[in-house]
């Protein structure tokens, strides 16, 4: 690995989170792009304890650990 590299997790989507995405039009590659490279970033037990929300664009996913639990549409809302 080259230096300064940050070794990148093995990113498993659960079979529930690839059929949610296929049903919102996202790709694997777009599924992705969320988890590598989140604008947005928090932690959430709704979806269980010890879960992680990561968004970017439309797109949110729900991680456990390495696994993408889940994808959803995400709005963007402004705050007054």
């Amino acid at each position: 690995m080259p230096e300064g590299s940050v070794r990148q997790p093995n990113w498993v989507i659960t079979r529930h989170a690839r059929k949610r995405a296929q049903e919102r039009g996202f790709t694997r590659h777009d599924v992705l792009a969320v988890v590598d490279q989140p604008e947005l970033t928090y932690p959430q037990n709704t979806y269980g304890p010890f879960r992680e929300i990561r968004v970017r664009g439309p797109i949110a996913v729900v991680l456990a650990g390495n696994h993408v639990i889940t994808v959803l549409h995400h709005r963007w809302e402004e705050v007054a």
